[in-house]
């Protein structure tokens, strides 16, 4: 990834379109920004990778109840 970020981007653009609920789309895709020097775009990624995976969690809490 550290190589070529831009090819890095595209396969995780690519996965994010496969598997959108994913949350580790987005965080390689915000690895890959930060790779190619754009980090406020990075940490919004990043940050959306989180609220995914918390959203995650509590549709799985509430299945549980």
């Amino acid at each position: 990834m550290c190589d070529q970020p831009e090819a890095a981007f595209r396969d995780a653009m690519l996965t994010g379109s496969i598997f959108p609920g994913w949350p580790t789309a987005l965080y390689l895709k915000a690895v890959a920004l930060s790779e190619l020097n754009m980090q406020s775009d990075a940490m919004n990624m990043f940050n959306e990778g989180v609220k995914q995976e918390e959203e995650a969690k509590r549709q799985r809490e509430s299945w549980r109840s």
